[in-house]
Formats: structure tokens, C-alpha cells, sequence
């Protein structure tokens, strides 16, 4: 045990200061994770406070503070889940109003923050989809349809499927619009499916939609 003690106390003589630089190091990075999930945290809870106050001012009709607030939440606090719902709800409000323009800025700058690997899929989805619905009708069908195919799996959307359709149908290509309507109707009938009787159907499990 001796012999054994004395190794250890060698050992720590020895390499004392590089064990110390490392103890350092390691206390320094968990001082830099707590304090960044803390910078995070208020953070969301500023921009949590200015999207309720936008909100507000919404409901209340009150133009000047709603601008305000969105301006602030979206320059300041642009890559927070509220910034990226308030330019959702906004571009909504926007082209309900009748500027179409500003709501198609609105929804591609919503598909800028949340493309990539780590951004939002569901929301870069929905804004790709109203920008697509905005340039059909505008008559921008190319624009329209190199959207619609940048998104993933979406020969297999049905929903997507039929924005083709439409975009077809407009274009003048009636034999692509049916072909495309058609294989949207096999795509929705497939999502009727609950039943056990389903499951005997030949179709293939796609991320939770089924296809023939």
C-alpha cells in the first residue's frame, strides 16, 4: 500500500499543474454552459413578454405599439420560437388585408430562420406552402412550383400533391393537373384509413402517412 501511495503522490506532484490547467478548464466550461442556458432562458422570456404585448396591441387595434412591439421582437429576437409564430401570424393579418407583398416577405423571411438541419420543419413547411399559395396567385406558377419541390418527401404530400394540381390546372396542363389530383385523392383516401381493416391494405408506412 505503500509503494502504491507513493505512486499516486508522484504522480500528482508531477503532473499537479497540468491536472490543475484542466480542472480550470472544465470549471470554466461548465460556467460558460450555465450562464449562456441562462442568457438563453432570459432571453426567451423577453421576447415571451414582447409577444403577448404584440398580441395585445393586436387585439386592441392599437397599429402603433403592435408595430412596435413586432419590430422589436422580430430585430432583436428574430431566432426565438415567438419571433418565428408572430411573422406566421403577421404575414396571416397581412395577406387577409390585402398586401400580399409584404405577407410574401414576411413568409420567406419565416422560411430563411427556419431552414437547415436544426431549424423548424413544421413551421419552414407552412411558410414554404402560403408562399407558394401567394406566388399561384400572383401567376408566378414557376416560382410556385420550385418551392413545392424543394420540400422533402413532397411527391408524397398530398396536400402538396394538389397544390400541383392547381398550379397545372392554371398553366393550361390539364392531362399533369389530373394525374396530379388523382394521385392526391389515393393520398387522402390512404390517411382515411384508421380502421383495423387498414392494415390489411397494401400500403406503406411513410412517416405516419400511408401510401398505395
Amino acid at each position: 500500500m505503500t509503494e502504491e501511495n507513493n505512486a499516486v503522490t508522484n504522480f500528482l506532484d508531477k503532473y499537479k499543474y497540468i491536472i490543475g490547467v484542466i480542472i480550470i478548464i472544465f470549471l470554466l466550461v461548465l460556467a460558460f454552459i450555465f450562464i449562456s442556458s441562462q442568457a438563453k432562458a432570459n432571453k426567451i422570456e423577453e421576447a415571451s413578454k414582447l409577444y403577448y404585448n404584440w398580441n395585445l396591441n393586436v387585439l386592441n387595434d392599437n397599429i402603433e405599439k403592435s408595430d412596435e412591439y413586432l419590430n422589436e421582437l422580430l430585430n432583436d429576437y428574430e431566432d426565438t420560437g415567438y419571433a418565428k409564430l408572430a411573422l406566421l401570424q403577421d404575414s396571416t393579418k397581412e395577406f387577409e388585408q390585402g398586401n400580399a407583398d409584404t405577407s410574401l416577405n414576411q413568409l420567406l423571411r419565416l422560411k430563411d430562420l427556419t431552414a437547415g438541419p436544426r431549424g423548424n420543419k413544421l413551421l419552414h413547411k407552412i411558410a414554404s406552402i402560403n408562399i407558394a399559395r401567394i406566388n399561384i396567385d400572383q401567376a408566378e406558377y414557376d416560382n410556385a412550383i420550385s418551392i413545392l419541390t424543394s420540400l422533402p418527401n413532397s411527391s408524397q404530400d398530398a396536400f402538396v400533391t394538389e397544390l400541383m394540381g392547381d398550379i397545372y390546372l392554371k398553366q393550361g396542363n390539364t392531362s399533369e393537373s389530373r394525374a396530379q389530383y388523382l394521385s392526391a385523392a389515393e393520398m387522402y383516401a390512404c390517411l382515411l384509413y384508421t380502421s383495423d381493416a387498414a392494415d390489411d391494405t397494401p400500403c406503406v408506412d411513410l412517416g405516419g402517412r400511408r401510401i398505395i
